[in-house]
């Protein structure tokens, strides 16, 4: 293992590191593979995790609740349509809005909390 320095902010780093730890640089290019040395002495883990890139990760939760919210309010358009004709609807447009207020929360949450 030998030390470089970082092309971006000149700390010295491991020549196998797949990022600079101190300002993020990536080192190790995806598309380029891993010379003979790294995989004899690395686990395949380490090369594995080097070429995957998250560029966004929303939790399931935030997902749910935005798909929760999307069927409320489905659901309130349909009973406000169904009571429309009885005068009824004010029961079908709160739920409507319920859901519009979960389907929100779970945007700003996937936003707040991505990756």
């Amino acid at each position: 293992m030998a030390l470089v320095n970082c092309s971006e902010c000149g700390k010295q780093i491991s020549d196998r590191a797949a990022a600079c730890p101190n300002c993020g640089n990536p080192m190790i290019s995806p598309a380029a593979p891993p010379r003979l040395t790294d995989i004899a002495s690395t686990p395949a883990v380490e090369i594995t995790r080097a070429s995957v890139i998250t560029t966004e990760q929303t939790s399931k939760h935030h997902k749910g609740m935005q798909l929760a919210g999307a069927g409320v309010m489905c659901l309130g358009m349909g009973s406000s349509a169904a009571a429309a004709g009885s005068g009824n609807a004010g029961i079908g447009m709160v739920i409507f809005f319920l859901g519009a207020i979960l389907y929100c929360a779970g945007r700003v949450g996937a936003w707040w909390h991505h990756g």
